[in-house]
This record gives structure tokens, C-alpha cells and sequence, in this order.
């Protein structure tokens, strides 16, 4: 399980990266972007959803 901060840009186990918005005690506040930068939505994502991260602040 990796801990992530606020703002950290990570990679998602479905492909998609993600920024950091909000940390919660299990879940982080997200918002999704594809490969090729266009933002596919705001979700909530548990620490599992991760596979690493790609930018740290």
C-alpha cells in the first residue's frame, strides 16, 4: 500500500493517472485524467486503487 500526499500525481491500476485533492482515512479525493491529459471526472478511490506514484510535491 502506498501513502500518498496531497497533490501527488499517481498512476491507477485501470491506466489512468490521478491527482490528489483530498485525503480521507482510507480513500482519497481524485481527479482522473487520461493518457492523453483530458480529465475524465472527480471520483473517490481507496488507497488500493493505486499502483504508484508518478509525481510527488
Amino acid at each position: 500500500m502506498i501513502k500518498c500526499k496531497l497533490f501527488d500525481v499517481v498512476e491507477l491500476n485501470n491506466g489512468y493517472n490521478a491527482t490528489i485533492l483530498e485525503i480521507n482515512q482510507n480513500t482519497y479525493n481524485v481527479e482522473i485524467v487520461d493518457k492523453e491529459g483530458i480529465t475524465k471526472g472527480f471520483k473517490e478511490i481507496q488507497r488500493e486503487d493505486v499502483k504508484q506514484i508518478i509525481y510527488k510535491k
